[in-house]
C-alpha cells in the first residue's frame, strides 16, 4: 500500500483563512453561512491592494466580456446561416491566470418562466474561470486534498 504525501498548504493559506474567520465568517449549526458584509474588502487591508482597482478591473472585464459576446455572437450568428450544420461555437479567452469562454448555440430549449419550455435562436452564453478554481491545480488542489482528508477522518462513519 503507498503511503500519502502530507499535504501542506502555503502560510499566507492559513492566515487568510484565519483573518476570514475572525472577520466573523462561519458556518451555522443549521448549514448556512453567516458571511459579513464587506469581508473581501476587510482582508484587503495590509496586502498593498485596494477596492477601487479591484472595481476597475472587474468593470474592464465586465465591459471586455459584453464586446467578446457581441464580437462572437455576430459573427457566430452569420456563420450559422450560411452552414447549417454548424450548431455551436465556442471560444476562450485568457485573462492572465484567469478564463473567460463565450458559447452561443443556434437553437436552446430554455424554461419560458410560465411552467413551460420555449426554443430560442442565437442563445449566448459566458463563463468568467478564475486560476485554481475550475480545476484541481496549486495552491486549490491542495486545500481541497487536505480537506477531504479531513473529512475522510470525522465524516467517514456517518
Amino acid at each position: 500500500m503507498s503511503e500519502q504525501k502530507e499535504i501542506t498548504l502555503k502560510d499566507s493559506t492559513l492566515e487568510m483563512s484565519k483573518r476570514i474567520t475572525d472577520a466573523g465568517f462561519k458556518v451555522l449549526k443549521d448549514g448556512n453561512v453567516d458571511a459579513p458584509e464587506g469581508l473581501f474588502e476587510q482582508c484587503l487591508e495590509g496586502s498593498g491592494l485596494n477596492l477601487g482597482d479591484f472595481k476597475k478591473t472587474q468593470g474592464f472585464i465586465a465591459e471586455f466580456a459584453a464586446g467578446l459576446g457581441h464580437s462572437l455572437g455576430s459573427q457566430a450568428v452569420a456563420v450559422m446561416g450560411k452552414h447549417k450544420e454548424v450548431e455551436t461555437i465556442a471560444t476562450e479567452v485568457a485573462i492572465a491566470r484567469d478564463k473567460l469562454g463565450a458559447q452561443i448555440n443556434r437553437s436552446q430549449v430554455v424554461n419560458d418562466g410560465k411552467g413551460g419550455q420555449a426554443t430560442i435562436h442565437g442563445n449566448l452564453s459566458m463563463k468568467y474561470t478564475t486560476s485554481g478554481a475550475g480545476n484541481s491545480r496549486g495552491e486549490l488542489k491542495k486545500v481541497r486534498q487536505s480537506l477531504r482528508e479531513q473529512a475522510s477522518r470525522i465524516l467517514a462513519d456517518d
